[in-house]
């Protein structure tokens, strides 16, 4: 029995593959925070756009995440989401954060499901060696589920329905980065 987060379990399988998939190149490091670059980039917006919380910043850098939204992507598919800043400037801040953490060598917790489920969306000997060694799945509080992580745990459960979840519709709390409790109830 293995008891981890979805990131936990993520970052286990990247630090696996991710040198054979990558000419044994290491997992590039993990960040502590956003806050560290977006506060620096955001100190570059016009005006007093530069003052916006960088909590609220990195919140719709998540949100974009979770549905695997790329910057020149987000603001076609972001439908009427309001982000923190005019949308233009927040396509370029997050552009240029994701610019850095490359240059920086770096990925965020974000990136751990986004690598993780490219990585067994494109490579099946992959996945099938991560199926292979995990059956069953319990995954609790899952009205706090994303679409990144439901599509994560969708992958690594394969055609295989060895799965049992806990959860309340009424306690989903972090909606704000995508949290539905619609996969708890459907």
């Amino acid at each position: 029995v293995t008891a981890r987060t979805f990131h936990a379990h993520a970052l286990s399988q990247l630090r696996y593959f991710w040198p054979l998939r990558h000419d044994g190149e290491p997992l590039p490091e993990l960040l502590d925070s956003k806050a560290p670059i977006i506060g620096r980039i955001a100190r570059q917006l016009p005006g007093h756009y530069r003052f916006t919380p960088t909590k609220d910043l990195a919140d719709e850098i998540e949100w974009a995440k979770t549905r695997r939204i790329l910057p020149g992507e987000y603001e076609q598919q972001a439908g009427e989401r309001q982000p923190p800043i005019p949308s233009d400037l927040f396509v370029q801040l997050y552009r240029n954060y994701e610019r850095e953490k490359t240059r920086q060598h770096r990925i965020d917790f974000d990136d751990l499901l986004l690598q993780t489920v490219d990585l067994l969306e494109g490579d099946e000997e992959a996945a099938e060696t991560v199926r292979a060694r995990k059956r069953w799945f319990s995954v609790d509080e899952y009205q706090d589920t994303n679409p990144l992580q439901q599509r994560l745990l969708e992958l690594w459960l394969g055609d295989r329905r060895d799965l049992c979840v806990v959860g309340d519709e009424d306690q989903t709390i972090y909606s704000f980065t995508g949290a539905s409790s619609a996969f708890l109830t459907t």
